[in-house]
């Protein structure tokens, strides 16, 4: 039994560490580098309330998983927001 719970807390730590990775990635590339622009998809996404809904449960779910983890998708949520609302104001 304690091997297995060994086992699971170890894939956990993977888990989270590759997701702090994967999200500070996407931040470093979308939100930190200016020329990188958005894919269209999230760009049009944007104006339907029920994708800020999501991105909500998904700050909200992350940091349930993993403080770090949410405290990341967090700060992707709002350069996110930021950075496709001041594309709206400059087009």
């Amino acid at each position: 039994m304690a091997d297995r719970m060994k086992a699971t807390d170890n894939l956990d730590s993977i888990l989270r560490l590759s997701a702090v990775v994967i999200i500070g990635l996407m931040i470093w590339n979308y939100s930190l580098v200016y020329h990188s622009p958005y894919p269209e998809k999230l760009v049009e996404l944007e104006q339907y309330p029920w994708w800020r809904a999501l991105l909500i449960i998904a700050i909200v779910l992350g940091a349930l998983w993993c403080p770090r983890v949410g405290v990341l998708v967090a700060l992707a949520a709002v350069l996110y927001m930021s950075d496709v609302g001041t594309m709206a104001i400059v087009s």
